[in-house]
C-alpha cells in the first residue's frame, strides 16, 4: 500500500507541476494575444489613416469634375 500511496504522490507532485508550467504558459499566451490585439489596433488605425490621407491627395490632384447645370 505505501507504494500506491508514493506513486499517487508522485502523479500528485507531477500534476501539480503541469499546473504550474500550464498557467503560466497561460498567463503568457494571454499576455501575447493582448499585446498582438493592441498592435493590430494601432496597425488598422494607422492604416485608416494613410488611406483618407491617400484619398485626400487623389481629390486635390484630379481635375475639377464638371458642373451637371451648365
Amino acid at each position: 500500500m505505501e507504494e500506491e500511496r508514493g506513486e499517487e504522490g508522485r502523479e500528485s507532485s507531477s500534476e501539480k507541476s503541469e499546473d504550474i508550467e500550464y498557467n503560466a504558459f497561460g498567463e503568457a499566451y494571454d499576455q501575447n494575444r493582448e499585446d498582438l490585439q493592441s498592435l493590430m489596433e494601432k496597425a488598422a488605425k494607422k492604416g485608416a489613416r494613410a488611406a483618407m490621407r491617400w484619398l485626400q491627395n487623389e481629390e486635390e490632384a484630379s481635375p475639377p469634375r464638371p458642373n451637371p447645370t451648365n
